[in-house]
């Protein structure tokens, strides 16, 4: 794992590598996870919220092995710190939209959604 020497060098290739990093975080969410409004719309259950959670702690993982790989490429704790930061926010969106659901949540094959094959 990096060492406290790892912050004695930082050059603009640590800060490249560090955002592209971070920022590939959303890929692991999104390839998990439905987008922010789907989960606000239909996320109804007890069933679909754990499903979620269960998503983002494999979301988060991901991400944060990737993060302390680039860490250890580039000698430095900047991608795992970025990284930290991004999945954070990632985290912060999607509870958000489980918590908070659209006021005419429902479940996706409900009767009443216009987009249901019955």
């Amino acid at each position: 794992m990096p060492n406290d020497s790892m912050l004695d060098k930082i050059d603009g290739e640590v800060y490249g590598g560090a955002i592209l990093v971070a920022f590939g975080a959303p890929n692991n969410f999104s390839g998990l996870l439905p987008s922010k409004m789907t989960i606000s719309r239909f996320a109804n259950s007890d069933f679909d919220r754990k499903r979620l959670r269960e998503g983002m702690t494999v979301a988060t993982a991901l991400t944060t092995a990737e993060a302390i790989g680039a860490s250890l490429v580039f000698k430095s704790w900047l991608p795992l710190i970025f990284t930290a930061a991004v999945t954070s926010v990632l985290i912060w969106q999607y509870e958000q939209a489980i918590r908070n659901p659209h006021p005419e949540n429902m479940p996706i094959n409900s009767p009443d959604n216009a987009n249901s094959p019955g």
